[in-house]
């Protein structure tokens, strides 16, 4: 859309002299100070960015306000006269599962102590109004009290957390009005006629109403309301956890690491806290018989996703396509088999190639991406987004191999040996048939791996993301309706970064790598064709990793482990997989070989490396924290933004793992 028709409104920033084009970035400060009265920041406002020197001096480019992860991520600190950057979580600590009653949790501390005395080993002292933030420090909290006397000198803060899902669903409502309220002021500017609207569902019914009217009164309503709902959440909802502030890096490690009260293991747990910018709200507002509940009641999607049989349908085909044109059977299809026309042959292609994969493919990315990513947070088993990255990789590995490999495996085997049952009659014979069906299941895994690697992967490279297309859809649409498109908030939004689905490309790579793991012995083109792939996408993520894509947290790379683990579990399958092919050739001792020597020589490699990497990669070992420089860690970093005033910092898109692709944030 072009400049002249993208319409400033009273929704957007404006001084009295009338419109702006677009305000500098001081008069966006301005603009700042003016909505103290907002329930919320209108985070869509736009202020021009100039170069300063350089082949960019004199270059003007508009600017959206949106949250960094770089903000909100690190603290300064000195060490040896100089300032460095560190990581905020290193200095935190998560205590989940708080008891409320603070009776018997004193009741447990003193039958344990050396005396019965009621005097504490230190004071207290007087609660501390920090930063006139409401909530920091509560005086009657376990969590203070307890730390205070454990850490006396490095304990800072205590930061409850607070169920703010309700503030979040006002907000959501409040921006969508914000936007409607936008258009309508600029069809307005634009017609110079006040549009009007009915009030009942879509605007199909009910009084009609002017529209720009309607919209300012539902704002307002909704500032108040998001005001009432942040005092309620502040006040009313109950503190399940909490997060715990040091100035050294060295307490906050031992404190993750330690028992620090002497209660059954479901009460006062700690944790080593996620970055700011990296934590799953919703896990910590529910209690361990919510988060039971959930995953119960997520199990039966769970199971119909895995055992829905994508990859058995689609490898039939395959062998269906093999029995129409085999002359000994009865559903033998001459025209489709021995016709040279040039519709027979497109047919036949379609359906034993591209026609299968792309199903898939479709059902892949459409369905099971979506499910995957709402099955995580509905769980709640994830304190933090990469968390929640970590276990769709997990539920998608476990989908591609039970689901697309071996579903193609067998039901390729299946498949064949019924074709083939009248002939039947002894074991090796079905050994032999069973070998058959898992040879004859490379064709479609061929043809799904090249479906990705000529054309996914090309594709992904024009078009990275789905906002691409709505953007092209939305200047489309914009030249029929003058409704679309007609903010310089909807231009901003169709073209905004999105994150990258960490879950999804990382559970897709494994599946191609079980593939080519799989028949790197039977079928080397399959293998061939793997490489391929991860030649393209190498090129393709690397550049939009750099270029296009927006990071919402960093884990510091906690999702190699996860990948580790099923690295492992490909090589057993791949040694498996190449005995039941010996067996089909009669080479009973190597086969047997197999089977013994190498998931015990894979379990002893998994072992050692655990021992050796991973307990030190998840935890802070205490000879580097006692090195790392003290710091002061604000507790604003860990209030979120819905309870701040003004809710400063928020935007619709923050708080998931992945955003930009109209997933919800709550379940």
């Amino acid at each position: 859309v072009s400049d002249t028709n993208v319409i400033m409104t009273n929704m957007s920033i404006q001084d009295s002299a009338g419109y702006l084009p677009s305000p500098t970035l001081e008069e966006f400060d301005h603009t700042l100070n003016s909505q103290k009265s907002f329930a919320a920041l209108k985070w869509w406002d736009i202020y021009t960015e100039r170069g300063a020197s350089g082949s960019k001096k004199n270059f003007e480019r508009e600017v959206m306000v949106r949250p960094s992860v770089r903000h909100i991520k690190g603290v300064n600190a000195k060490q040896d006269g100089l300032i460095v950057s560190v990581n905020a979580a290193q200095y935190a600590v998560l205590v989940t599962d708080i008891p409320r009653d603070t009776l018997e949790v004193e009741s447990a501390r003193k039958s344990h102590s050396r005396n019965n005395s009621k005097e504490n080993r230190y004071s207290l002292g007087k609660d501390e109004d920090f930063d006139a933030l409401e909530g920091i420090d509560p005086g009657d909290d376990i969590c203070g009290r307890v730390f205070k006397q454990i850490f006396p000198d490095s304990f800072k803060h205590v930061v409850p957390i607070y169920n703010f899902s309700e503030v979040t669903r006002l907000l959501l409502q409040w921006d969508r009005a914000a936007q409607r309220l936008e258009i309508y002021e600029a069809l307005f500017e634009l017609k110079g006629v006040r549009p009007t609207m009915k009030t009942g569902f879509l605007g199909l019914w009910g009084e009609r109403v002017d529209a720009i009217t309607h919209f300012k009164d539902v704002i307002e309503e909704l500032d108040s309301d998001i005001k009432r709902a942040r005092k309620r959440a502040k006040f009313s909802s109950e503190r399940k956890a909490s997060f715990v502030l040091f100035d050294n890096q060295i307490d906050a490690a031992v404190a993750a690491q330690s028992v620090l009260l002497p209660l059954d293991g479901t009460k006062f747990v700690t944790h080593r806290a996620p970055g700011p910018d990296n934590i799953n709200w919703l896990t910590l507002f529910k209690s361990n018989k919510e988060k039971f509940l959930r995953r119960l009641l997520v199990l039966p999607i769970i199971l119909i996703i895995m055992l829905l049989p994508a990859g058995f349908f689609s490898s039939a085909m395959a062998v269906v396509d093999s029995l129409f044109c085999t002359a000994s059977t009865p559903v033998y299809w001459p025209w489709y088999c021995e016709s040279q026309s040039a519709f027979q042959k497109l047919l036949k292609r379609l359906v034993t190639g591209w026609l299968p994969s792309l199903l898939v493919t479709l059902w892949q990315n459409v369905i099971v991406t979506r499910a995957f990513y709402m099955v995580s947070l509905v769980e709640c088993v994830a304190f933090s987004l990469s968390g929640v990255d970590k276990r769709i990789t997990s539920l998608y590995f476990y989908w591609d191999f039970f689901n697309i490999f071996l579903g193609s495996v067998l039901g390729a085997a299946l498949f064949t040996m019924i074709g083939q049952a009248v002939s039947l009659d002894n074991v090796r014979e079905i050994m032999e048939a069973l070998g058959k069906g898992i040879v004859s299941s490379s064709t479609f895994l061929t043809n799904y791996v090249m479906l990705r690697a000529l054309f996914l992967v090309p594709f992904k490279l024009f078009f990275p993301h789905p906002g691409l297309l709505g953007y092209v859809l939305r200047n489309a649409l914009s030249v029929t309706f003058t409704g679309v498109g007609i903010t310089r908030r909807q231009r901003f939004q169709a073209w905004e970064p999105k994150s990258f689905m960490y879950g999804r490309e990382a559970g897709t790579s494994l599946l191609m790598t079980l593939i080519g793991v799989a028949y790197c012995s039977t079928s080397p083109i399959t293998v061939a064709i793997v490489a391929i792939y991860f030649l393209g996408i190498f090129v393709v993520i690397r550049h939009h990793l750099l270029y296009v894509y927006a990071r919402n947290y960093e884990s510091g790379g906690e999702l190699w482990p996860i990948l580790f683990d099923r690295f492992v579990v490909m090589l057993v399958s791949l040694s498996y997989f190449a005995a039941c092919q010996m067996i089909t050739k009669q080479a009973w001792p190597q086969a047997l070989v197999l089977f013994v020597t190498t998931p015990v020589i894979c379990w002893k490699f998994w072992s050692i490396c655990n021992k050796r990497y991973r307990e030190v990669s998840e935890n802070v070992p205490l000879d580097i924290g006692w090195r790392q420089p003290k710091a002061a860690v604000p507790p604003q970093m860990y209030i979120p933004s819905e309870l701040r005033s003004q809710s400063v910092g928020w935007h619709p898109e923050q708080g998931k793992a992945w955003s930009g692709y109209g997933l919800p944030r709550w379940l």
